[in-house]
């Protein structure tokens, strides 16, 4: 009996301990997520890699900060997938065929095109023509040659011994006498005539051998000048400097346009992306508009209300 009460007790004692506890996690997760600089990746979710290295001009309208600029520009880049490629003073120009992101004076046209136009995607693909100079054109060619190799012979020779007297050779009339054979006290003699004595001696000599062999050999030649065609693809995003930009981390007021959303949607277009047929919608930082007081920085951080303002919920982009 006392050990069934006793169990009882701890039971009712672990209830609660425990329901108490569960009831912060459900607090903590119906908190609102605070702003922050998000650095996930947004593909393959949204969309294909970028893969484009772009050059980013450091200059920003008066006011603002050139390194946020800068910070937001590259992380924007790392998420799609894309490179930071350096930094440039070329501007948007559509024919050097530069991929550059930049504040460009070019967006506007009137009060209204200014505070409707965020930013702009441009590329261009054109071929243009490069002078070739002349230049060498080389290549290895299999050459066959052939080399003398010198061998040392030891062969045997069979001369005539000269008659020797007291150690020297004996000469007459300037000509060596050579000692003649002799046999019982007379000279022999083969056909009339006195049979020499002969000796077998080695001689060393040097021989010549032809040896045959490929070898590679660098023969060149001068190709001519001449003109050569070259397609070039130029990207540029070219950001408007006249509305009132929100650079973050916080995020923008009712008359502010989020500078990382803008970011963040034409890099989704330099990925080969359209816009999305709901123009509002979290889903994606795709939109057809660009509203201010609206942002889209990832998927938990996103708001549309101003969005949904300003075409409700099922209507459309404005014409044009």
């Amino acid at each position: 009996m006392r050990d069934s009460r006793l169990r009882r007790r701890t039971a009712s004692l672990l209830v609660t301990v425990v329901l108490p506890a569960a009831a912060p996690v459900v607090a903590r997760a119906d908190a609102p997520i605070p702003p922050a600089d998000s650095t996930a990746p947004l593909y393959p979710a949204l969309g294909p890699a970028g893969g484009t290295a772009f050059l980013v001009d450091p200059a920003v309208p008066p006011g603002y900060d050139a390194a946020r600029w800068i910070s937001v520009v590259r992380r924007s880049l790392a998420r799609w997938g894309d490179s930071f490629a350096g930094f440039t003073s070329a501007g948007v120009d559509p024919s050097d065929g530069l991929d550059v992101i930049a504040f460009s004076s070019e967006l506007g046209g009137g009060p209204d095109a200014v505070e409707q136009v965020g930013a702009q995607y441009r590329r261009h693909d054109f071929t243009i023509m490069t002078p070739v100079p002349a230049r060498p054109d080389c290549a290895q060619v299999p050459v066959t040659v052939t080399s003398a190799v010198p061998t040392l012979q030891i062969i045997r020779v069979r001369r005539r011994v000269p008659l020797r007297a007291h150690g020297r050779v004996v000469r007459r009339h300037g000509k060596v006498v050579y000692a003649t054979l002799r046999r019982h006290g007379r000279t022999v003699r083969r056909d009339g005539r006195p049979v020499f004595r002969h000796r077998w001696i080695r001689v060393a000599r040097i021989e010549a051998h032809v040896v045959a062999g490929s070898v590679l050999r660098l023969q060149c030649t001068t190709l001519p000048a001449a003109t050569g065609l070259r397609k070039v693809s130029d990207r540029d995003i070219a950001v408007n400097p006249n509305p009132r930009w929100q650079f973050g981390p916080a995020h923008p007021d009712d008359r502010q346009i989020d500078l990382e959303t803008t970011i963040l949607h034409e890099l989704g277009h330099a990925s080969g992306l359209g816009h999305t047929p709901e123009p509002c919608t979290l889903a994606s930082p795709m939109g057809p508009a660009t509203v201010a007081g609206d942002w889209w920085r990832s998927p938990e951080d996103a708001s549309d209300t101003a969005c949904l303002a300003a075409f409700g919920p099922a209507a459309g982009p404005p014409a044009g």
